[in-house]
Formats: structure tokens, C-alpha cells, sequence
């Protein structure tokens, strides 16, 4: 099974690109400047489970990561560890593809070379490993001694080999190590690591590589620049970055070809623009910031002008003219307001919350000069309306004000390398447990939102209608803001009924048999009957309509808010009863705390000779029943019902921005016998 393949060498050029595959199949036509997928040549990697452990090869064990077959094989001399299969590969480039970092140390521990040359192109186990983007492997080679300075028969170095894996962490792992490798070291055709993230359109790892200082400015040997790369991926994303850091635009290539030629020649124009757009607004944030301003204002300028126009033309009129002013608003918002017209970054703008706020406002001034004093009769509930806005809306501002928890570890760079490394070697150098962005070592229960572009201490969601991620320091906030409204919203709708119910002119249904309800009479205050046969409310909604327009139509859209109010309300409350945040309720199967695997990985530890403490898939199977009676099911955080709601009422909130790992006595055992017990 060997990871390249032989091919002629010619450069990768422009026009060679072809959009309708993928990156995988693009590197499979390359020669030296890619590198090919893995083929299978030699030796046939077959499930331990379907043949004997006998005829399993020394090759086939260390692929599938197997330590017993491996030292079994190696003990009875059926193998030496520095045997290769017909195609030059060693048994530590088999395991290193697999990021079996126990094999790797075991197979080294007995002799194998770390860096020997095997393949029908040359590469070493580090390469295979940086290719696969395996960390815990690379981590052990480089431990081991493994040189990431080398380069394979094509002319790639593991820095080159880790951006193709699409791993950043591998990326970063590699940059920050003591292994002196240059961000803008080059291949044979003098492409950047930082070129080959563009061409993969990888914005991550070109974060990563930009933050680490590599240069935009490069050109491979046919006078390409990065940029070039990104328009040729057409990918906005990458090209923002690219131009947000100064790249420049009028770098010409070998075919005499600026930038901008590239752009029109491949009619990428539309993109090229949004990603001109996000640049400038990461350039210039004071631009952000005003338009922000104006995208919060318009909701409270355009709802008043929708409920007046409701209230002052007849209904088929004004349900046009009322559409037309939200297309306006919408398109506004979209099309001039925002940097660039995507869904994500109308989630990322004020534009929901102006329109919550602007229809709380109207709320209170409807009820203020209006239903307060045609309900005058009803104190206890417009007492209770008023008190349950006020503490509604104070617990909004508080929670759109206040910090839900922001993680601000600010890290030096040696900081940084050791928890890089620190996670590394706990085999823990991933997603769940590092933020590549923020930098830093991720606590518990934390994730990083998107959309705030910073990491929260025990992160529920990110709201766009208060316009702020919910968090460790404003749930509460926000469920009291939830409870508030909904009552508040109730007793409003209660109360425009008895406003309009009792203000509005009786409705004369003495109709022949031959009439329908539709063509039923209201009597105005001139005494003249008014006529609804155009009317397709029915009868008491359009006599409230025709009475008072302004206030039931705010009633409809409050009603239509008390929805969806409603059914987040109870959803929040169901995760509050069971103890579960809507992150971890809706990406449970990444959190292993959430199910029966966390005390498995807790026992995953180290021994002084670098094997792991867990048990081989091959090993005993008293063993193995012993590890499956000692799972942990469920959430270790579920304490039932009333005590989880005690919780999180009652109790001060952890200090979650610094805590790692699940306290023991969370961790109970179903088993009499622990895993320690087990091993």
C-alpha cells in the first residue's frame, strides 16, 4: 500500500485547474507538484477479524494499529522490524498512516529507522504520517528524532505535505515546534505552503500561516502569487484574507497577466468583489460600525411606517404598499448596508434585534396611549403587562450588554507552544480541546462562535436577536428574558381584545338566510352602516380592523413573535431540566462527557515507555467486557430534574472559562470494578 506514486514531473499551472473535480482527484493528475492519494500496490490491508492472527503480516498489523500482533510477530522472528514490502515500505510507515503513536514508539523502540526513505517514491514515515494529517503520529516521530526538514521524492517537505492533509493543527503543531522549518519554504516548483492553502482554498491553514508571518507577497516560478492561487479557486474567503493583509494586485506573472486579468479572464468578477467588500470592512471598521448603526435604526423607522399604512388604506391596498416597504427595508439592509449580501452576515448585523426592539417599543407606546386606557377596568392585568416589560426588556439589555463569558487567555508565544504541545502529548491536540483561532487551550463545555469570533465559556448559542452569544455570564438573563415576555406578550394580546372588543361598533348580524356572515354590517360612530363584503377576515377581525387598524395589526405581529418565544422558551427550559446546553444538545456526538466514552479517553494515559494504559483490540476478552461493564452512561452533568434546575437558578455558576477537565466525583462507575482494576 504505498502513499505515492511515481509519476513525471511538470509544474502546476493556471489553466490545468478544472473546477468539476475535486482537490483529491486534482492531486491525482499532478506529478511533482502534487501529491498522489494512497494506492493500493502490495499488500492488501484485509478486518483482523475475518482471517487468523497467524496470517496476518507485520505490514497489516501495524496498519490497523494491532501492539499484541505487532509484538507477537516480531517476537517469533516471523518478521524484523526492519523489513519492507515489494514496493520499499516499512512496517513504521504503515502504522504512521494509520496514527498508531503507540506502534510508531513500539516499532522505533525495537529498531526501526525514523527516517528511512521507502516507496516506490521516496518518503519517510513523517511524511506519510504529515500527508494523512495524523498528529499523534507526526508528534512521535518528531519526538523519535524524525527530521520534518526533509523532503520526499517529489520535493515536499511535512510543512508542504500537512497544508495538502488539510489538517491546521498539523500545520500549526509543525510551525511552532523546534523543528526550524520556514513558513515559506518552497518546492521543486517554488510554490509556498502558503500558495497550496490558497490553491486548496483552506482558509484555515492559510489563517494559521498568514498569523505566522508567511509572505503574500511570493511568487513560484511561474510568477504567481497567492493571490493568483485564490482567484484561481475563485474562493472569496481566501481572497479577503489575502487582500485584507496588502497583497499586491499588480504582480505579473510569466504570461504577462495581472491579478485583475485573472479575475476577468475567469469571470469570477461577482466574487472578486465580495471578497473586496469583506476586505475593506476588516479594513476599515469605523464603515462597519456606521453601517451597523443605520441597519439597527431602520426597524424602528420602517414598522411604525407599516402599521400607519395599515391604518390608513383599505386592506388590499395595504397589504401591497406593506410589502413593498419591507422589500425596500430588506433589500436595503442586504444590498447597500452589508459588506457582502450572505445569509451569515445578516446574522452577524444588528438587523433582527432593531427589529425586536423597534416592535417593543411600539408595544409600549400602543399600550401607553391606547389599550392602558380602554382597559382601564382590567388594573391587575395592565399592572402585570407593565412589570413584566420592565423586567423583560431590563433583562434583554443586560443580556445584549454584558459579557456572556468571552475566554480572553491572552497568550505569549511560548505560552501558546506549551499548551500546543501539552495537548500533544496528552493526544488531545484537537478541535474539542484547542482553538485554532483564539489560540488557546479550550475549556469545558466552551466552544468558539463564529459570528463573535471568540471562544465563551460554557457557549449555549449565539442569539441574533439580542445580538450577543449566550453564555456562562447572561443564560440566566436570558431565560428570564424569555419567561417575561411570553407572559408579557400573553396578557397584551388579552388586553387588545378587550380594548378592541369593547371600543370597537357593535356588528349587526340580523342578515336574510340568502346573506352570508361576509356580508354582515357595523354601525360607525355617525351612525352609518359599514359594509365588509370585501372583507376576508371575517366578521369581528374586520370590525377590530376597521376600528383601529394600527393596534390589531401590532397584535398580530406580537402574536406572531409570542410564537416562537414560546416554543425557544420551552426548549430552553427542557436543556435547563436535564442540564445540557443547545450546543451540546445539538453536536452531542462530539462531546464524549455527553455519553458513556469520556472515562475510556480519561484512562488513556501514558506509560513510561510511551504504550497506552488501554487495551489492545486484541487483547483478552475478560479484558475487553471488563472496559464495556465500566462505561459511563449519560450526561455526567445530569443531577435530575430539580437539582439541575436548583442549579442553575440558585447556585453561583462555576468559574467554566477555567476549567478542563470533569471533576471525579462526576464520573461515577456502573461497574464495582474501575478501569484501573480492568488494566
Amino acid at each position: 500500500m504505498d502513499k505515492y506514486q511515481e509519476q513525471d514531473s511538470q509544474p502546476l499551472l493556471l489553466e490545468d485547474i478544472d473546477d468539476s473535480i475535486t482537490t483529491t482527484e486534482m492531486y491525482e493528475q499532478r506529478t511533482s507538484s502534487t501529491v498522489a492519494t494512497a494506492t493500493t500496490t502490495t499488500t492488501t490491508i484485509v478486518p483482523q477479524s475475518s482471517r487468523p492472527a497467524q496470517e496476518i503480516s507485520l505490514f497489516e498489523a501495524s496498519h490497523q494499529g494491532s501492539f499484541i500482533l505487532i509484538r507477537n510477530i516480531l517476537d517469533s522472528k516471523k518478521a524484523s522490524v526492519g523489513d519492507t514490502d515489494v514496493s520499499g515500505v516499512s512496517a513504521l510507515h504503515y502504522a504512521a498512516l494509520g496514527n498508531h503513536s503507540v506502534c510508531v514508539k513500539y516499532l522505533i523502540d525495537r529498531g526501526a529507522e525514523v527516517d528511512f526513505m521507502g516507496g516506490q517514491v521516496p518518503a519517510t514515515a513523517l511524511h506519510w504520517a504529515a500527508r494523512s494529517g495524523c498528529i499523534d503520529a507526526v508528534h512521535r516521530l518528531v519526538n523519535e528524532g524524525a527530521d520534518p526538514l526533509l523532503t520526499d521524492g517529489q520535493g515536499y517537505n511535512a510543512l508542504h505535505l500537512a497544508v495538502h492533509s488539510g489538517n491546521a493543527l498539523l500545520v500549526m503543531y509543525l510551525l511552532y515546534g523546534d523543528t526550524k522549518l520556514d513558513v515559506d519554504s518552497r518546492d521543486r516548483d517554488q510554490h509556498t505552503a502558503l500558495m497550496w492553502a490558497a490553491y486548496n482554498a483552506d482558509e484555515t491553514c492559510m489563517d494559521v500561516l498568514l498569523r505566522y508571518g508567511a509572505d503574500v507577497h511570493a511568487t513560484d516560478r511561474a510568477q504567481l502569487t497567492t493571490l493568483h492561487w485564490a482567484v484561481a479557486k475563485s474562493d472569496v474567503a481566501c481572497m479577503r484574507m489575502l487582500l485584507s493583509r496588502g497583497a499586491a494586485l499588480d504582480v505579473v506573472d510569466e504570461h504577462g497577466k495581472t491579478v485583475i486579468d485573472l479575475v476577468k479572464d475567469m469571470k469570477v468578477e461577482k466574487k472578486w468583489n465580495q471578497a473586496i467588500s469583506q476586505a475593506q470592512s476588516l479594513l476599515y471598521p469605523e464603515t462597519k460600525k456606521q453601517s451597523s448603526t443605520i441597519i439597527l435604526s431602520l426597524p424602528f423607522i420602517i414598522l411604525p411606517l407599516i402599521l400607519w399604512t395599515l391604518d390608513s388604506f383599505a386592506w388590499h391596498i395595504s397589504i401591497l404598499l406593506v410589502l413593498f416597504e419591507i422589500l425596500v427595508m430588506h433589500m436595503t439592509v442586504v444590498h447597500v448596508l452589508l459588506p457582502v449580501p450572505l445569509p451569515e452576515e445578516l446574522i452577524k448585523s444588528p438587523y433582527l434585534t432593531g427589529i425586536f426592539q423597534s416592535s417593543a417599543l411600539w408595544v409600549l407606546l400602543n399600550w401607553t396611549w391606547t389599550v392602558a386606557s380602554g382597559t382601564s377596568h382590567l388594573l391587575i392585568l395592565n399592572f402585570i403587562f407593565i412589570i413584566t416589560f420592565i423586567i423583560a426588556m431590563s433583562s434583554f439589555y443586560k443580556a445584549v450588554l454584558v459579557d456572556p463569558g468571552f475566554i480572553d487567555h491572552q497568550l505569549t508565544f511560548d505560552e501558546q507552544r506549551d499548551v500546543i504541545f501539552e495537548l500533544a502529548n496528552k493526544g488531545t491536540l484537537n478541535q474539542r480541546h484547542f482553538c485554532i483561532t483564539c489560540m488557546i487551550k479550550k475549556p469545558l463545555r466552551s466552544k468558539h462562535c463564529k459570528r463573535c469570533n471568540r471562544c465563551v465559556a460554557k457557549f449555549d448559542h449565539h442569539c441574533p436577536w439580542v445580538f450577543n452569544c449566550i453564555g456562562v455570564r447572561n443564560h440566566r438573563l436570558f431565560i428570564l428574558f424569555l419567561i417575561n415576555v411570553v407572559i408579557c406578550i400573553s396578557t397584551y394580546l388579552y388586553l387588545c381584545y378587550q380594548y378592541l372588543d369593547s371600543s370597537a361598533p357593535p356588528v349587526d348580524h340580523t342578515a336574510t338566510e340568502n346573506q352570508t356572515p361576509m356580508t354582515a354590517t357595523q354601525v360607525n360612530d355617525d351612525g352609518n352602516n359599514i359594509d365588509y363584503t370585501s372583507c376576508k377576515l371575517g366578521v369581528t377581525a374586520c370590525s377590530y380592523f376597521a376600528y383601529d387598524a394600527f393596534t390589531f395589526s401590532l397584535a398580530i405581529w406580537s402574536a406572531f413573535q409570542l410564537i416562537w418565544v414560546g416554543m425557544l422558551l420551552i426548549v430552553q427550559l427542557y436543556q435547563i431540566a436535564v442540564s445540557i446546553t443547545t450546543n451540546e444538545n445539538t453536536n452531542a456526538q462530539r462531546y464524549a462527557y455527553l455519553h458513556h466514552h469520556h472515562r475510556l479517553q480519561k484512562n488513556r494515559q501514558w506509560t513510561s515507555h510511551g504504550q497506552s494504559a488501554m487495551i489492545d483490540d486484541t487483547a483478552d476478552n475478560d479484558n475487553n467486557l471488563c472496559l464495556r461493564r465500566s462505561k459511563v452512561r449519560g450526561n455526567v452533568f445530569d443531577e435530575g430534574c430539580w437539582n439541575n434546575c436548583v442549579t442553575f437558578w440558585m447556585h453561583p455558576s462555576p468559574i467554566w472559562h477555567n476549567i478542563y477537565d470533569i471533576p471525579e466525583k462526576r464520573l461515577p462507575v456502573t461497574s464495582s470494578q474501575t478501569l484501573d482494576d480492568c488494566v
